[in-house]
Order: C-alpha cells, then sequence, then structure tokens
C-alpha cells in the first residue's frame, strides 16, 4: 500500500442510544480528501448520525482535508470553460471588503479553486416558472458555467423567465430567456448564478389540491454565470453576506437526539414503506443538522419554553423535493410530513432538561400533544414520539386556531411550520397577521416554510409582525 494512501474499515456499535445500530463504514484517506461509504444494516438513525463523525475524527487527526473549494472561476471568452482568474477567494473574514478580482491575496495561494463547467444532475428543490404560482420541483436540470464541485449541486431557490415553446395538460417545454438561480453545496457553501438561456422540458400531475402546478423537470441545460458566492445566509437575492464559507453543515447530534429519531423508526411497521420513507427523512434531518444547539429546521430554540406549530394538511402528504439523498430506497422520497416529524423528533430529543415544550398540529381542526407544555423525561419523550409518528396528512390548511392554542399557552417561543397558503387565503393572512401582531410584545414567532409552494411573502410578513424569523425549507 503507498505511503500516500490509508485504508481503515471501521465497525461500530451505537449501545449508548438504546437501538444497538450496526454499521461498517469504509475511509480511504490520502493527503488531500477524505471519503466515506456507510452500509447500513437495520436502523439507520445512529449510523447517519456518526458517518459524519467518522470524517470528522480523521480531520481532527490531519490525515484529511474536506475544506471544498470555495474559489470560484470565470468563463473565457467562449462561455464554456473556466480561466485562471479567480472570482473570489474564501479569504475575507466578515465586514472586511474582499479584494478584487484578479487581486492577490495573504491567503489566496491556502484557498481551492472551484471550476466551473457543464454540471449534469443538478436537482431542482424550487424555482418559479414566469409570473405564474407554477414552479418547478424534483427531477434535474443540466448548468452549463456552474460551480463543479465533490459531492455535486442543487438548486435550493429560483425564478426563471420563459416563453411557452410547446405546451400541453400534463407536460410542457419552456424557452428560457433569464433568471436566478441560487445554488448550493452540501457543506453549505452557496452560488447566486445569473441564468442566460436554455431551455426546460417538464410534466405534471396537474394542480395541487390548493390550486398550485408543481412540474417536474424532465429534460434541460441552462447557461448560467455566477454572480454571489458565500455561505448559508447568502439569499436569492440581496447582498451576499460575506465570502467567508467556512460553514459546516451536519453538526453531530447527541445520544438521546439519535436514540429518538431511532424510536420514531421503531414506532413504523417494519419493512413498510413507511418506515422506508422514514428513514430517508432521518437521513435528511441528521444531515441538515447544522447547529449544536437545538433548533428546529435551523431555526434556534431561544428560551425556557416553546410551542411547535406543525401542517398536517393533506398537501403534506407530497414529496419534499430537498430530500433527495436516496441511498436507502430508491423508488421513494419522503414526504413533507415525514421530514416534518424527522425533524421535531429530533429537536424534542436535544432539548436540555428544563425546557418546557408543546407541538400543535392542525389542518382543519387542531390537535395538542399535551394540554400545556411540559419538560421531557425518558417517559415523556417516549410518549411524544409516538404521538408524532401518528400524525397522518389531512383535510385543509386552517392555521388560526392552532396559532390562538399555542398563544394561549404563554410560551416564550412559537414555531410555526406550514407548506402553503391558508384554505381561505385573504381573511386568514389577515387574522394571522393581527394575531401576531398582538402577542409580539411577549411571544417570538418564527415561520418555517416547507415545500416548493409556499406563500413567502405572506410568510416573511407574519415572521416579522411576530419579531421572529423566516426560514424556507
Amino acid at each position: 500500500m503507498k505511503s500516500t494512501q490509508r485504508v481503515a474499515l471501521i465497525a461500530l456499535t451505537l449501545a449508548a442510544t438504546g437501538c444497538g445500530t450496526l454499521f461498517s463504514a469504509r475511509a480511504e484517506l490520502t493527503p488531500t480528501r477524505a471519503q466515506a461509504q456507510l452500509r447500513v444494516d437495520g436502523r439507520v438513525a445512529a449510523a447517519a448520525g456518526v458517518a459524519a463523525g467518522i470524517v470528522s475524527a480523521l480531520e481532527e487527526g490531519g490525515a484529511a482535508d474536506s475544506q471544498p473549494a470555495v474559489a470560484a472561476g470565470v468563463h473565457g471568452p467562449d462561455g464554456v470553460g473556466p480561466t485562471a482568474t479567480p472570482v473570489a477567494t474564501a479569504a475575507a473574514p466578515v465586514g472586511v471588503a474582499p479584494a478584487a478580482p484578479g487581486a492577490p491575496s495573504s491567503t489566496e495561494a491556502a484557498a481551492p479553486r472551484v471550476a466551473l463547467g457543464r454540471v449534469v444532475g443538478v436537482t431542482v428543490q424550487r424555482v418559479v416558472v414566469g409570473t405564474s404560482s407554477d414552479v418547478l420541483a424534483g427531477g434535474a436540470l443540466v448548468l452549463d458555467g456552474a460551480p463543479d464541485v465533490a459531492g455535486g449541486i442543487s438548486i435550493v431557490d429560483g425564478s426563471i423567465a420563459c416563453a411557452p415553446a410547446a405546451a400541453g395538460s400534463h407536460v410542457a417545454q419552456w424557452r428560457v430567456t433569464g433568471g436566478t438561480l441560487l445554488v448550493a453545496a452540501r457543506d453549505g457553501h452557496r452560488w447566486r448564478l445569473r441564468v442566460r438561456d436554455g431551455s426546460v422540458g417538464a410534466r405534471t400531475d396537474g394542480p395541487n389540491v390548493e390550486g398550485h402546478t408543481i412540474w417536474s423537470p424532465a429534460s434541460g441545460a441552462l447557461r448560467v454565470d455566477v454572480s454571489a458566492m458565500g455561505d448559508e445566509r447568502l439569499a436569492l437575492t440581496g447582498d451576499a453576506p460575506s465570502l467567508v464559507v467556512g460553514s459546516s453543515a451536519g453538526a453531530p447530534l447527541d445520544a438521546r437526539a439519535l436514540g429518538a429519531l431511532d424510536a420514531l423508526l421503531r414506532a413504523a411497521p417494519a419493512g413498510s414503506e413507511e418506515s422506508l420513507r422514514l428513514a430517508e427523512a432521518v437521513q435528511v434531518a441528521v444531515r441538515d443538522n447544522a447547529s449544536t444547539t437545538p433548533a428546529f429546521f435551523a431555526v434556534p430554540v431561544r428560551g425556557r419554553s416553546l410551542v411547535l406549530v406543525v401542517d398536517v394538511s393533506y398537501s403534506m402528504r407530497e414529496p419534499d423535493p430537498r430530500a433527495i439523498d436516496r441511498s436507502i430506497a430508491t423508488a421513494l422520497t419522503p414526504t413533507k410530513l415525514d421530514v416534518a416529524r424527522a425533524e421535531l423528533v429530533k429537536v424534542l430529543g436535544s432539548l436540555p432538561a428544563d425546557e418546557t415544550v408543546d407541538v400543535v398540529a392542525f389542518s382543519s381542526n387542531v390537535t395538542r400533544l399535551w394540554p400545556a407544555p411540559r419538560t421531557l423525561d425518558a417517559a415523556s419523550l417516549d410518549e411524544a414520539i409516538r404521538w408524532i409518528a401518528a400524525l397522518r396528512p389531512r383535510d385543509e390548511t386552517e392555521p388560526v386556531a392552532a396559532l390562538e392554542a399555542a398563544a394561549a399557552m404563554q410560551p416564550e417561543q412559537i414555531v410555526l411550520l406550514s407548506d402553503g397558503r391558508p384554505t381561505e387565503r385573504e381573511p386568514v393572512e389577515r387574522t394571522l397577521l393581527g394575531l401576531a401582531d398582538g402577542v409580539s410584545s411577549r411571544i417570538r414567532l418564527d415561520v418555517v416554510g416547507i415545500g416548493p409552494d409556499e406563500d413567502r411573502p405572506f410568510l416573511a410578513a407574519l415572521a416579522e409582525r411576530g419579531r421572529g424569523e423566516l426560514r424556507l425549507r
């Protein structure tokens, strides 16, 4: 075996979680990279959590460098190949203006480059089509001129201007004339892309229960240019928060949280489609966990009393376009509710012993986990997991009574999760905004939008009225 390469075969049993998860990981180390492949036997929650820990431990030992390339190149005259001129490096600290393109930097030599090129199989999570409420979600596109990074990228947000080249009730072909895309690597690095032109072919099953059409790309290629780069704070519009892109997704969960996720998997019938979808959803929850402190879909838990308000309307049965890692069941995609259930269990298993919490689920009706928030010991956590496992999508989106019930509990923080617009849109929105105004002096209201057809302007206004923040999942 060459001195520059070592192979380690690691078998671990997580007895501390109480779930006895057994898996093996093969890690190939070279001086510049670390790769890990998991073969999971049985339950997957704890295996997923420790996967990142294996690579992390190897990095700490100085055996591998997994810091991804973070500086983009620019197009040559033909618009296809990258040149040697950097757009930026990851050297500028927050609040310090970066060097001009091409200018020398004290740390430029240490910052690896990201090549720009033709990237295939770019998964689409959410792209608004034209001026309509239609969106692209699921499927994949080719991006010519995008960052070509290990592990690939996905389109997390965007909008395209287009003209129909051909259209039918279930298939369409668009000629794309412009737009903006926000793409992300798995480690949290993001790039904003300007769309030059291209074409997209898509198909749909028709409008969903709320009247919105979600198209799945079947083919298509777009020519793009990088216009901004940053960390996971970079949004589709606005200034780049900084050129420091050292954020690291996948913060490890503790044994209690991993054990709670494993208990959620055990609550589903063994070998059922639900158990496989939940296993994928657990992988998503573990992979996307970016904080060492409790957080619900990246919204930090603040204070010592919390109520989570969760949409379980019928549209939550739709596939979650961000749950794209299908290493467990290639034919199944977790629903939005599957991902929400895994995230609920993850945050409950992460809460400190003195935190009080309750969960309110809503569709046309409201159900509560408990009559009032309570702390979580082993018995109450188990009760909560079984209650969450039994949640099923049903009926319409009627959030007013749920938010009123949550506010009546007088917590310090409410986090509202919803995937779309209220069924009776205008009167319900006015009522919700008024309710947020009324409680904002004593309760913080944070909002999470899940799915490709969430009403972003309304959810942002709701979070602003509640002195909270909006996170789009």
